[in-house]
């Protein structure tokens, strides 16, 4: 009986120790209620509007509020959204305040919504991983296209057919 006591004390132990030296990401609002913290301030800027075969320039900016070392931006791209210069991928440290940039041109292919998204993560000194994902959408047409913050149907899903009675 000892034992096992002796076991669960130190289990939460472990646990409480573990979870203080996490990072806390959260803070109250006058509500009392909370949310998490963006601490690497991502943004989108684009420009030209994603038409049909034509290009247009993606800059995703990252502003942290602190020092972010081995840190890494991913663009995840759909098929139909190709990249016609530039990369989609940025590797190195991220001074607190100092704006870091991932540029591309790009160019969307096939009629439709596709979801565009940015990964950001960085290892920290202690160990702990941070990271946060962005999203923007180009609803782009035969003849006009636009940019929203998400799209209404997730890219590659398909509704299946109701079978007939």
């Amino acid at each position: 009986m000892k034992q096992k006591y002796f076991l669960v004390l130190a289990i939460l132990g472990i646990i409480t120790v573990s979870g203080c030296l996490q990072k806390d990401y959260v803070q109250s609002n006058k509500s009392g209620m909370y949310k998490t913290i963006d601490s690497f301030q991502g943004n989108f800027s684009i420009y030209g509007t994603p038409l049909l075969n034509q290009n247009v320039d993606l800059i995703f900016s990252v502003n942290p509020i602190e020092d972010m070392p081995n840190s890494k931006i991913k663009l995840f791209l759909p098929e139909a959204v190709s990249i016609v210069n530039g990369s989609d991928e940025w590797t190195g440290n991220m001074k607190k305040g100092e704006n870091t940039q991932l540029s591309t041109t790009l160019k969307v292919t096939t009629p439709g919504e596709w979801e565009i998204r940015a990964y950001v993560e960085s290892v920290l000194p202690s160990g702990y991983k941070e990271y946060r994902s962005y999203y923007r959408c180009f609803k782009t047409y035969e003849t006009s296209a636009q940019v929203t913050t998400a799209c209404s149907s997730k890219p590659g899903l398909q509704q299946i057919p109701e079978q007939e009675q």
